[in-house]
């Protein structure tokens, strides 16, 4: 075998490992019969039963998990299995047009999840949307914000999130605030990491943390608006990306058949508005 062949080898035995041992971790997943006394399969012993099948039975494995597979999953295997007359190039064709759909269905869930969410939640509140992100929200909402503002932000925190103001409220929000800062140090650090790779080795110095708000920024109340919507944009693009996986439960949406009746039934209503204004 060749150089070239042997880079090719690497790379599909990368590929269908990746693939392999992304089945291997759904928890919806068949992968044996079993007793109700019998251990529950580790992940070792998953990834051989699903790596066996698809060294024995390529067709069946496909039957059996191509619905785990994305895109790229799927586009990698077609690109294992050229012949286009070939039975499993056929299933590969069929699993990428259903994925296609699956992933049109699911960012239509998600448009409409984003809308009742807009409309009747909290979610999209500064408060809310500086506790997913604190290192962004200061550096494009809070640095300019007054004293005034902040104290105002606070007491919406505490509508929110509480009864009322007693002394256990007014604890429990201390310790979202020390967590806010440490999620925002983390997140300053990285990026300061970053960027120290393309600096001088004269400014390492200067590189202890800025404090959270330890001076307020001067702009103009238009540009302030400005980096609000930059902001509240951004984080409705991380909701509808699904990079928001840690503070809400994407399942509930994306498979959630309701939300595609929501969808039908907010056309309908605009195909009769429409319709009544010709």
């Amino acid at each position: 075998m060749d150089r070239d062949e042997q880079t090719q080898a690497d790379s599909s035995s990368d590929i269908i490992g990746r693939m392999i041992k992304l089945i291997a971790s759904q928890k919806d997943a068949y992968f044996k019969s079993q007793q109700r006394d019998e251990t529950d399969l580790n992940d070792d012993q998953k990834r051989t039963i699903v790596q066996n099948l698809f060294d024995t039975n390529k067709t069946i494995f496909l039957h059996h998990y191509g619905k785990y597979l994305d895109k790229d999953d799927l586009q990698n295997l077609e690109s294992l299995w050229t012949d286009e007359k070939s039975d499993l190039y056929i299933q590969i064709k069929d699993l990428k047009e259903r994925c296609r759909h699956k992933q049109s269905a699911i960012k239509n869930r998600r448009y409409q999840a984003l809308q009742k969410l807009l409309r009747d939640g909290s979610y999209f509140s500064n408060s809310e949307m500086q506790s997913r992100n604190p290192y962004l929200f200061e550096q494009m909402i809070g640095q300019y914000m007054s004293s005034d503002e902040r104290k105002r932000l606070q007491n919406s925190c505490y509508e929110l999130n509480y009864n009322n103001t007693n002394f256990s409220s007014f604890l429990m929000e201390q310790i979202r605030n020390i967590h806010l800062k440490c999620k925002y140090m983390v997140d300053e650090n990285i990026e300061g990491q970053e960027e120290v790779e393309d600096e001088d080795e004269s400014e390492e110095d200067n590189d202890e943390p800025e404090q959270l708000n330890s001076n307020v920024c001067k702009i103009s109340n238009e540009n302030k608006k400005v980096l609000e919507k930059e902001f509240r944009d951004q984080m409705i693009e991380n909701f509808l990306s699904g990079k928001d996986s840690e503070f809400f439960d994407y399942k509930t949406v994306d498979e959630n058949e309701d939300y595609d009746m929501s969808e039908e039934f907010e056309r309908d209503q605009e195909d009769k508005y429409f319709a009544e204004e010709e």
